[in-house]
């Protein structure tokens, strides 16, 4: 993997030669997160058994931003009466979904000062998680692999 920084400042990783610059389409950070999933892919090919517990590594963080922004956005369709939360299934989802994020959202939400209706914790959350995946992709693989 080759970190750098395109043309224009952000940082990218690629697998291009460091004599070619990147497009200015591929710069962002939403663009560089989604390319750390083709780092993965390029380790595909060494045979570390480290490798196996960094991707089980990323693939949990991958997993539990999925289940907090299922986790809004049902609070979300519950707060503003789209489904009934007194529908069984949804109880039960809503249940499931609150029990496995809370652990996590508690502690940031205790930090937070009150912002009174508006939650952010969920993007600090996210914020946290992408600075862990980078730390893992930036710092630890290059070191180990």
């Amino acid at each position: 993997a080759i970190a750098r920084v395109c043309d224009c400042g952000h940082l990218g990783l690629g697998f291009r030669p460091v004599n070619k610059p990147m497009p200015h389409r591929l710069c962002g950070w939403l663009v560089c997160l989604h390319q750390a999933r083709y780092m993965w892919q390029s380790l595909s090919e060494s045979e570390s058994p480290m490798r196996a517990l960094f991707l089980v590594i990323d693939y949990a963080l991958q997993l539990s931003i999925y289940l907090v922004i299922a986790q809004v956005v049902l609070s979300w369709l519950i707060a503003f009466n789209v489904v009934n939360a007194r529908n069984q299934f949804v109880a039960m989802i809503a249940e499931f979904l609150y029990r496995i994020t809370e652990p996590v959202l508690r502690p940031i939400r205790r930090i937070m000062p009150n912002l009174g209706p508006i939650d952010i914790s969920p993007i600090i959350l996210f914020l946290i998680i992408i600075f862990i995946r980078y730390v893992i992709a930036l710092y630890i693989l290059p070191n180990v692999f």
